[in-house]
């Protein structure tokens, strides 16, 4: 009744899609719906579809990571230009979307992440890790260059574990991100 109710156009039938196609056990573990769908699969379309128009921050961030994994880039800038587009709000590992493009090596989409002015390029996640560190991990080159133009990156701040991403690229073996950084 609360869902009919609700004023959001499809909110009946995105739990009828749902429930049908995640069943009950996903829809109440805390997760994001689209984490468990494919756009490559036809069926899955119009779930999406009606995914990606929740309102809210929250919803609008699980999307841009939803978009991110599977290099949808049409779907990335349309979910940035949508006024309730937060891009510091975190996951529950306290990962910025930020943190997602570089993980999924999307440097064009890095590119306008930094160029937002509610991104901070030196955020850490709840184990202190840092999106240079992450481009390290990740041995992505362009990521860890475009962070070390900006003053609000420190790249010899330490993770909880006391790695910082010299740390971390020494120990991958990684020379090109040594001398960088």
């Amino acid at each position: 009744m609360a869902i009919r109710n609700s004023g959001f156009e499809g909110a009946e039938k995105i739990l009828v899609l749902a429930f049908q196609k995640l069943g009950a056990y996903w829809a109440f573990q805390g997760t994001s719906a689209l984490q468990h769908v494919d756009p490559h699969n036809v069926n899955d379309r119009e779930i999406i579809d009606v995914l990606v128009k929740l309102p809210g921050s929250r919803h609008a961030t699980d999307a841009l990571r939803y978009a991110l994994k599977w290099n949808e880039p049409e779907l990335v800038c349309r979910l940035l230009e949508r006024p309730d587009m937060d891009d510091s709000v975190p996951d529950s590992n306290g990962q910025t979307p930020l943190f997602w493009a570089i993980q999924y090596k999307r440097v064009d989409i890095v590119k306008l992440l930094l160029q937002r002015q509610e991104v901070n390029p030196d955020t850490p996640d709840r184990n202190d890790f840092t999106p240079s560190q992450v481009a390290v991990c990740v041995r992505s080159l362009p990521p860890v260059e475009l962070l070390l133009q900006l003053e609000e990156v420190n790249a010899r701040r330490t993770d909880a574990g006391n790695s910082s991403a010299l740390n971390i690229a020494a120990a991958r073996g990684e020379p090109e991100i040594v001398n960088l950084l």
